[in-house]
Formats: C-alpha cells, sequence, structure tokens
C-alpha cells in the first residue's frame, strides 16, 4: 500500500507537490471506512438483507412493489 501511495504521482502524471496525490487514494479508504460502518448497521438494521449478502441472484429478492410488465400485461382493476 505504502509503496502504491508513494509512486501514485506516476499513474495521472500529477506533480509531487499536488493535493491530487493524496486525495484519490484516500477516496479507496474512505469507502472501505464506509463499508466497515454500514455493514454492522445493516446487520442490526435489516438483518434478512444481511442475510442475503453474497448469495447472487439465486437468492431471490421480494420488495413487496407490484411487478413491472407492459401496460397490456398487467390485470385491469376496473
Amino acid at each position: 500500500m505504502y509503496l502504491a501511495v508513494v509512486n501514485f504521482v506516476t499513474l495521472p502524471g500529477v506533480h509531487r507537490d499536488s493535493p491530487l496525490r493524496w486525495v484519490l487514494p484516500s477516496l479507496y479508504v474512505a469507502a472501505a471506512a464506509l463499508g466497515a460502518v454500514w455493514a454492522p448497521a445493516l446487520r442490526v438494521g435489516n438483518s434478512a438483507v444481511y442475510a442475503r449478502i453474497g448469495l447472487g441472484a439465486e437468492a431471490g429478492f421480494d420488495s413487496g412493489a407490484a411487478p413491472v410488465g407492459e401496460p397490456d400485461d398487467l390485470p385491469r382493476t376496473s
């Protein structure tokens, strides 16, 4: 990680004094920190969603919303 940050200036071609040298790599750290906070909050607040993490598309998803389709495919209510 240290070498990636120290040598990051060569990738976008910024000067060694540029704040961009530290801002862009710190976005990855911020995303990791956000995930570290979000995961326990999701586990406590919505354990059903947390339990489906990593199960893929086969896990299913029931939002409770009506199915989406073409207007002719939907049942008429009147």
